[in-house]
């Protein structure tokens, strides 16, 4: 279920249906892994973004380990933080209109473009912030020192409400 092939007919199938006019449904986003590891976070990572570059209406499997024989918590809150990553490059790339766009006086005023009123107020808008699975963190701050499963275990006790199922809605 995590090998690319079968990603690849998803997505083909996923062309076929679109080209019939018709709703498409995919198991992706899953992995062959049977722990929550880098092969669970390659494999959940390229499918869930391959189901949201295809379209799939409706994409079963994120959090799923071990061929769809096992699910854990810890592996829906990792999926979780892909699914929302997949929602955001599918968003793209917005063109500012001219309300949005920066005003070169207010950037040369304020000398610096991460502290500019523009710049914070659409900063939500434009990056996706992740929960704490997801560790962005200079190395030199200590986050209390807990490996990605543990943070994932942490985070999938707290919350099982998901994006996975809406990955692919546009």
């Amino acid at each position: 279920m995590g090998a690319v092939e079968t990603m690849m007919i998803d997505c083909a199938f996923t062309e076929i249906g679109h080209s019939l006019g018709l709703p498409t449904q995919a198991y992706m986003g899953l992995s062959d892994a049977k722990a929550l590891d880098a092969q669970a976070g390659l494999e959940s990572g390229l499918g869930t973004v391959l189901a949201a570059l295809s379209g799939v209406d409706n994409v079963s499997g994120p959090g799923m380990l071990d061929s769809s024989r096992a699910s854990a918590s810890r592996s829906w809150s990792s999926n979780n933080e892909i699914c929302g990553m997949a929602q955001r490059l599918i968003r793209g790339i917005e063109p500012p209109t001219t309300s949005r766009a920066p005003l070169f006086e207010e950037l040369l005023r304020d000398k610096h473009l991460l502290i500019a009123k523009h710049t914070r107020r659409h900063l939500r808008d434009e990056i996706a912030l992740p929960g704490a699975v997801i560790d962005r963190a200079n190395s030199r701050v200590d986050r209390g020192g807990r490996p990605d499963a543990r943070r994932a275990r942490a985070e999938g006790s707290r919350s099982a409400a998901c994006r996975m199922a809406t990955v692919a809605a546009r």
